[in-house]
């Protein structure tokens, strides 16, 4: 959805002597196109069946209900993907905060990544807010599966207990125990409202 990028490359002429010519023009649109193909093509080779886009921008909150009946309330600035499909469920946090109340569905695991890594669980309530050094999963109800992202798999799986939240960034995985006025305190902004401690 950035291609159209290449559209305004005339708009920043070079120099004569730097101008490239227009066969390496060809050539570089002609590349970036086939990588953007590729990747499309392997996302829908790895992943068949329709990917739902849900964005929010600055002050807006917003509730989703996908498919399975699972429901998501997006935070301002947020963007989630989500793929429904008969044997799998899952859905990506690109940017900002999402609280999932994630669904039961005939055990059926439902799958939560990020670009650090991610969690899975059966059913229950699980907040992710991806942060600038890294992201925080907090797992409200419901046990679950939390790993780390790798180079081309999922590392370091671990089982997570409810009231638990999960810090992921720089290659490490760290769990600890969320304590009830704290976990209140993370989904404040369902009521517009903030909280501050000790912070002046």
């Amino acid at each position: 959805n950035q291609l159209d990028l290449l559209s305004r490359l005339e708009a920043y002429p070079l120099p004569a002597e730097e101008a490239p010519s227009v066969d390496r023009r060809v050539v570089l649109a002609g590349g970036l196109a086939g990588l953007a193909a590729l990747g499309a093509g392997a996302y829908v080779a790895v992943g068949p069946g329709a990917a739902e886009a849900f964005e929010t921008g600055v002050g807006e909150v917003r509730d989703i209900t996908l498919a399975d009946g699972t429901t998501v309330a997006l935070n301002a600035g947020t963007r989630v993907e989500a793929r429904i499909r008969p044997a799998s469920r899952s859905a990506r946090v690109l940017r900002g905060e999402a609280l999932f109340n994630i669904a039961a569905a005939n055990g059926e695991t439902f799958s939560i990544e990020t670009a650090a890594g991610g969690v899975e669980a059966l059913s229950g309530e699980v907040l992710v807010k991806v942060l600038p050094e890294g992201v925080r999963v907090s797992l409200m109800s419901g046990q679950g599966r939390a790993w780390r992202a790798g180079f081309i798999s999922r590392e370091g799986r671990v089982v997570v207990e409810p009231h638990s939240e999960i810090e992921l960034g720089d290659g490490d995985l760290s769990v600890t125990r969320i304590e009830a006025p704290l976990e209140s305190r993370r989904t404040l902004w369902r009521e517009g409202r903030l909280a501050f401690d000790d912070t002046p």
